[in-house]
């Protein structure tokens, strides 16, 4: 069985909230979205947030807001400056926009957007056009985590699984309801797909009682493993944390930790707290704990000349490999090779080279970043990008290793 080891199932609504969507737009912006970057996502977002559940109409306010970029100053003064190879692009995406219909028709059906998406956008690994970044939106906005859940499994080859990594930004304990929904929410998808999404509870100490829905999650909600992600504001180390890390230890639950200089933070401050630095303390006091290092540092990390080294956040894990046998890392949001030329034979040559060592080798894991990575590209067309180009060694990263990291003990 083939394991994609690192996506999402939430949606927007599952997670963020007025107070919180600053981390949102700081994670889209971060991005580089085509001509989006200004008003419009920003706009977009907060009157979706300040809609709520109740009124929330996503496919039409979608379908609203694209007429209006279509028909903006933004998009016209884009065309003034841009290159001829990306005015081409941007172009097709507009046609393929007015070919949708007027705006009476989008706004009474908005689901009409999906024929936008059918066709060849986002086929091309190598490219970034405004029709992916408008496809990662519309996900994101999607009602429900089972039909974000639904769109990923169309997307997975068959038999395949998936791990569904929850998130919980809190502050003083806030959007309780929310998170115990999202919780609830993705314990009921995974059992619309019975051995096949593996789901990895959030556990964030700005929650005061973290540590009961962790268990209350792994004891009675079926999870598999726990997610952390330090940026979102707090330390790594501290008491309440290795109380965490010592449930995991005796009980041989896995854990994932957001692990590269990018993605959500709640301040660019916080950024640092995901360096694996802070990890030679933990492991020695925990040495039968496992652990994932999502994004294995970065795919930056692995596009140099020479293979990376302990200065880099790569460096370190590939060290905390050899030094802990729990230690694991996934290649999840790795596009910097998708750009083609230089970058992408450096990336195959080094992972490769890495794959010679046999304690790295049987480390690595397969992982895409959906939803996440549709803004550069379909997530089915990941699987076969590193399928095509690593062969054999893809059964390892996306069949052997998995079951390794979730299920041996």
């Amino acid at each position: 069985m083939h394991i994609n080891c690192h996506a999402h199932i939430f949606n927007f609504q599952s997670v963020f909230t007025q107070q919180s969507v600053q981390t949102l737009i700081n994670r889209i912006l971060e991005m580089s979205p085509p001509v989006l970057a200004d008003k419009y996502i920003q706009q977009l977002i907060e009157d979706f947030i300040a809609a709520g559940t109740s009124r929330a109409q996503p496919e039409e306010k979608l379908a609203s807001w694209l007429i209006e970029f279509q028909e903006s100053d933004t998009l016209t003064d884009f065309y003034r400056r841009a290159k001829a190879d990306t005015v081409s692009k941007l172009e097709r995406a507009k046609l393929r926009l007015a070919a949708l219909g007027n705006r009476e028709n989008l706004l009474a059906n908005g689901r009409i957007l999906d024929r936008m998406f059918t066709e060849d956008a986002g086929t091309d690994a190598g490219t970034q056009s405004a029709a992916d970044f408008i496809d990662f939106i519309r996900i994101g906005f999607l009602p429900s985590i089972n039909d974000i859940a639904d769109e990923i499994m169309s997307q997975t080859p068959d038999g395949a699984g998936i791990v569904a990594l929850t998130m919980d930004i809190t502050r003083d304990d806030l959007f309780e309801e929310q998170f115990v929904n999202q919780l609830q929410d993705t314990a009921a998808a995974a059992a619309r797909y019975p051995g096949r999404i593996f789901p990895f509870v959030a556990v964030n100490p700005n929650r005061s009682n973290h540590y009961a829905y962790m268990c209350n999650a792994l004891d009675n909600l079926n999870f598999t493993g726990v997610k952390l992600y330090p940026s979102l504001g707090y330390a790594i180390d501290s008491q309440p944390m290795r109380k965490v890390y010592a449930y995991c230890e005796q009980n041989q639950v896995p854990l994932l930790m957001h692990c590269n200089p990018s993605g959500f933070y709640y301040t660019s401050q916080y950024i640092e707290y995901s360096a694996p630095r802070h990890w030679w303390a933990i492991l020695k006091a925990f040495p039968q704990l496992k652990i994932c290092f999502g994004h294995f540092g970065g795919g930056a990390g692995l596009t140099g000349p020479n293979l990376p080294d302990q200065a880099s956040w790569t460096g370190q894990i590939l060290q905390l490999m050899k030094d802990h046998a729990g230690v694991f890392a996934d290649i999840s949001y790795h596009d910097d090779p998708m750009r083609g030329g230089p970058s992408e034979t450096r990336y195959f040559e080094n992972l490769q080279n890495l794959m010679q060592e046999r304690v790295i080798k049987d480390r690595i894991l397969f992982g895409t970043d959906f939803f996440m990575n549709r803004v550069r590209l379909k997530d089915k067309n990941y699987w076969s990008y590193f399928e095509d180009r690593l062969g054999t060694d893809f059964e390892t990263i996306a069949g052997v290793n998995p079951q390794r990291f979730l299920f041996s003990s």
